[in-house]
């Protein structure tokens, strides 16, 4: 077990938390998921370079590296632009 005390700048209050190395819960696994990237600098292709021409299927390869990941969920698109997707206007 860590254990660790933090003071904060107002000396009446003191803040404390313990990190144990065994499990006290289970999360439930859809909490956690993934996203397929989406850059927007210098030019960079995104995960539409995932996808088959003319389909819209992913490339073998792609959808091979996405199930050893095993994501619980998969959100696309997503990554660093999320903030300014407006997800309500399809």
């Amino acid at each position: 077990m860590l254990s660790a005390t933090l003071a904060t700048a107002a000396p009446a209050f003191t803040a404390s938390y313990r990190i144990y190395d065994q499990a006290t819960s289970t999360l439930d696994s859809r909490i956690f998921g993934h996203f397929m990237e989406r850059p927007s600098w210098h030019g960079e292709i995104g995960p539409e370079a995932a996808v088959v021409p003319g389909t819209h299927k992913l490339q073998p390869k792609a959808l091979k590296l996405l199930k050893e990941l095993k994501p619980s969920i998969l959100r696309f698109p997503s990554g660093t632009d999320n903030d300014y997707v407006m997800w309500t206007h399809g």
